[in-house]
Parts: structure tokens; sequence; C-alpha cells
């Protein structure tokens, strides 16, 4: 029975008996007494938010208590909540710091430290909580074949064991991109479509995609070349796209692609549908540049040999 009485207790003793919550930094833990905050406050003039006169009834208004943040009877300083509020929102502000007590200042310092040691941590990657393994196959013309991917992977553990240098190795150099307002004027969500001269004709409309395994020429585009499809090496090769359709290649062709005087007899698969480019340049042909491309500036970087420029 007296655990049914404590559930049916007055709502004002339940209340009495809840922690009272306040806003921290408390005014009680300033060091110095409300009436000569008062006082501190005055100094600082425009920066503090200073209340209005109380509109409490004259009747009503105990006139033995004196208020020095609102220069009003009613209610006594050290109980004023709007001087609470304000002295708060001031040391949220940094002001009055040098006016807590010693306790106060070393746990706002500690927590500080806290929040810089944190900020300063290196974010660690997330864990892992299993690994997927993909297995992709690739293309004759793009010289990925399962077997030769294999085989170029040996050769390069090999060589980097004995220290010595593979003949696909590149010439050291560095590729920067400055990412500021003339570089990249407005954000953008736009794919890297390029010129390039094909076979001595200026294409234009042509995509760069380093997720292609081979370099694309769409069958419209070749005739316009003034090419004739005898010259094509009849090939029929898979073509995989991103929901899984399959379109047969009608052949492979080499022919000459210049990039501001840096001239590659690159190869092409043939395909005979409709697209809204001209061409695509996959990993192959980007490889062989020892290009960079970059969708955000919309550009595409190569280091260019003197070799190149004869």
């Amino acid at each position: 029975m007296s655990g049914r009485r404590n559930m049916h207790q007055p709502l004002s003793r339940a209340k009495d008996r809840m922690p009272k919550s306040t806003t921290w930094p408390d005014i009680s833990n300033l060091s110095i007494p409300h009436t000569h905050l008062v006082g501190v406050l005055k100094e600082m003039g425009g920066t503090v938010r200073w209340p209005s006169k109380m509109k409490a009834l004259e009747n009503m208004c105990d006139t033995s208590k004196w208020c020095e943040f609102h220069n009003d009877q009613g209610h006594k300083t050290e109980d004023c909540i709007s001087l609470r509020m304000e002295v708060n929102e001031l040391l949220k502000k940094g002001y009055l710091r040098e006016y807590l007590s010693d306790r106060t200042r070393n746990r706002m310092n500690g927590e500080n430290s806290k929040q810089i040691a944190i900020a300063n941590t290196p974010i660690l990657p997330p864990k892992h909580d299993r690994v997927i393994n993909v297995i992709s196959g690739g293309s004759e013309i793009s010289g990925i074949t399962h077997s030769a991917a294999k085989r170029n992977t040996r050769a390069v553990k090999n060589s980097q064991s004995r220290g010595h240098t593979t003949k696909g190795d590149t010439l050291s150099c560095t590729i920067n991109f400055t990412t500021d307002e003339s570089s990249v004027p407005t954000l953008h969500h736009d794919a890297l479509v390029i010129q390039l001269t094909v076979a001595n004709c200026l294409m234009k409309r042509i995509l760069i995609d380093n997720g292609s395994s081979t370099n694309i020429l769409y069958m419209q585009a070749y005739k316009e070349l003034g090419l004739d499809e005898g010259g094509l090496t009849q090939k029929s090769i898979p073509l995989v796209g991103f929901i899984g359709e399959v379109k047969q290649s009608i052949g492979k062709v080499t022919l000459p692609v210049n990039a501001e005087g840096v001239n590659k007899h690159t190869k092409f698969l043939v395909v005979d549908c409709a697209s809204a480019y001209n061409a695509m340049m996959g990993s192959p042909w980007i490889h062989d540049m020892g290009a960079i491309p970059s969708t955000l500036h919309q550009t595409i970087k190569f280091p260019i040999h003197v070799e190149s420029k004869r």
C-alpha cells in the first residue's frame, strides 16, 4: 500500500523532489558578489542588455527588496533571473571570464583542451566489417586480359624486389590542379567532354571515361572520318553496359590521335549504336598518354615530351 500512496502523491511534492536544472556556467560560479557584479556590468556600457522597469502592481510589489540590475523594487539582486540570463550570455561570448571562480575556470580550460585535442586527432578510416573481392576480366584490345594482367603483376613485383624499373615506367613529373574561382567558376556534375584530332579530322564530343577498359568509336563518327567499313578488322567483342546490356562491336581499327602535339596510334572498338558522343577515350588511351583527367576542373593534363613535338 505504501508504494501505491507514493504513486498518488501531490504534484507539488513530486516536483520538489526533482533535481533543479541550471544553465552552465551559472552565476554562482562567479567569484564576486552580485551587487559588485552589477557595477562591473555598468562599466561595460552598451555591451550589456539592460532590462526595462518591472511592471508589477504597486500593491503587489515587495518594497522591502531591491534589484540593482533592474534598479527597481520587487526582488533581490541575487534572485534576479534577468541578471542570471544576461551574465550567462556574456560568459558565452567571452566576457566576465576573469571573474569566474578558479574551479570553474579550470573546468572550462580542461574542456577547451579536450575539444582542441579531439579536433587535432586524425580521423581514422572506418573499420571494415568484411572484404568484398571483385575479379573483372578485360579484352584483347585493352591489353588487360586475365592472363596478361597476371603476367604484368608478376613482372612488376619481380622488378620491384630487384630494385629495377619496368619498361612501362613513365618519366617523373608533377601534375597539379588549382581549385579556385577561376578554375572552377561554379559547382557542377558535368562529364569531361573534349575535342581531339583523329585521323587528321577535328572530332568534337569525345567523352573521357577512365572507367572504360577500352576506347570506343561510334560507327556514325567512323563514317564521318571518310573511312570505309572495309578498313575495319572484323572482330566481335561483347561490351557490357551498366545494366548488363550486351552490345557486340563490329570491328576494330587503329587511328592516329593528336592531343596538343602528342600523337598516339590508338586502338578503337567500333560500335554501331546511337550515342550522344562521337567517341569515348578509356583507360588505355589515358594511361598511354600519362594523363590525369579532372571532371571538376573540366580539363585533362598530361606531360609533353620534347620528342613528342617533333
